[in-house]
């Protein structure tokens, strides 16, 4: 069943591509996203690794495509494309360098650049006019609400036995569960992760559809009946609380605030929506730095920064060191150690893709529209995440994927295109 999903969604995500049609793109990216752990669990039981390779490509397909309409449009590369190739080429001859294997190397690059580098030039090379934001927004509600079912199935079922997880096995030949227990049990209670691998990709992805169903609760509920949005909204208040681990509320909270103030603080600059993660940021290694958590797993990080200070190379590792792909808690500790001097850049990504996210303000001001309402929602959730990178690991992750498929979402549509699409 797996494969059949997986097939059908890479075919009608290439036919997306070749019609330019907005609604089928959408709905295919936020489908083979949010479904690609459970997919790929099932299938690479049973099939080849070279096949396995192909089915995974769906990144791929998307930037190449995207580099052929750029090509034949005859689009002339702007800064932010020189600066995107540039890091890209740096990080493989430094891997190269440092004998990174040529696999290691290619995960690297895909973990990294590949979607951005992708949805970058998607955008400015004019192919969709319009990707419809519902069509990301309601297969992540349904799909968010599926794996809060199973959650509470899990937890229901949960007496002390990790092997509960549908997961097990998978996870387990990579890295011993049991070493780990910590990152699924938390006081003798499941941090549940529904359908996704990890209780924190769970977590923080029910923060966003948390505060999508709030804004939509208390501004936009005359689009739908109050009982159902009522009771959304506290299924996934539950699904939140069920994962057991802080960042999804960080983000629901800080999300909260800067979605409001988007509507109701018509002066909000961008270094204000800015001043929110990094104020939490500094507040939250204050915090830990001078012993106000005795939290094992949350002072982990503090030891994390100490060793990227104490290990940083000016070069960096390149793509493909070991340290640089799942090992540390940190987006902005990972690239680092990839990039070493020049991470300046590539952390200076997600910032920029939030600052043209946040030049849209203008088109998303009335709160009797419900694309406002989602795009308060995508402001809230994106700016929080910047506090997210500082602390855990969200690269070739669900979470960063949705992160830069709703801007693109957002700034595809037409008004966009109204304004110079230079860096």
């Amino acid at each position: 069943m797996s494969l059949l999903v997986v097939i059908c969604l890479q075919i009608f995500l290439i036919r997306s591509l070749l019609k330019a049609d907005g609604f089928w793109f959408a709905f295919c990216t936020t489908s083979i996203i949010l479904g690609y752990d459970i997919y790929f669990v099932h299938i690479e039981q049973y099939l080849p690794k070279t096949f396995i390779w192909i089915l995974k490509s769906w990144q791929e397909i998307i930037l190449g495509f995207a580099i052929v309409k750029i090509w034949k449009s005859g689009i002339k590369p702007n800064v932010a494309i020189y600066i995107l190739l540039f890091l890209s080429i740096y990080g493989i001859c430094i891997g190269m360098i440092n004998e990174s294997t040529p696999i290691q190397i290619l995960k690297g690059l895909r973990m990294y650049l590949i979607l951005p580098f992708a949805f970058y030039l998607l955008l400015i090379s004019g192919h969709f006019k319009n990707i419809p934001i519902s069509n990301i927004i309601v297969p992540f509600i349904f799909f968010t609400s599926l794996s809060i079912f199973y959650s509470i199935i899990q937890d229901f079922n949960f007496v002390g036995n990790l092997k509960i997880l549908w997961f097990y096995d998978f996870v387990n030949e990579i890295n011993p569960i049991q070493i780990a227990r910590f990152n699924y049990i938390r006081e003798d209670r499941l941090r549940a992760s529904g359908l996704f691998i990890s209780p924190l990709i769970q977590s923080a992805l029910l923060g966003f559809s948390c505060l999508i169903l709030t804004l939509a609760f208390t501004i936009g509920n005359n689009y739908f009946r109050p009982r159902i949005l009522g009771f959304l909204l506290g299924l996934h208040v539950y699904g939140l609380l069920l994962c057991r681990t802080r960042i999804g509320i960080i983000l629901f909270t800080s999300g909260l605030i800067l979605s409001y103030s988007h509507f109701y603080i018509p002066i909000l600059r961008y270094w204000m929506s800015v001043a929110l993660p990094l104020g939490l940021i500094l507040t939250t290694i204050l915090l830990l730095n001078f012993g106000f958590s005795h939290d094992l797993s949350a002072l982990g990080r503090i030891t994390q920064y100490k060793f990227l200070f104490s290990n940083f190379r000016w070069l960096g590792f390149g793509f493909g060191d070991l340290q640089t792909l799942t090992y540390f808690d940190s987006m902005y500790i990972s690239s680092g150690l990839v990039f070493g001097i020049l991470s300046f850049l590539y952390i200076g990504i997600p910032f920029w893709a939030c600052y043209k996210l946040y030049r849209e303000r203008c088109h998303y001001m009335n709160t009797s529209s419900f694309d406002s309402i989602l795009y308060a929602a995508t402001f809230g959730f994106c700016f929080s995440l910047l506090y997210m990178f500082a602390f855990q690991f969200t690269l070739g992750t669900p979470t960063l994927q949705i992160f830069y498929l709703l801007i693109l979402a957002f700034l595809s549509s037409k008004p966009y295109f109204q304004k110079s699409t230079a860096f």
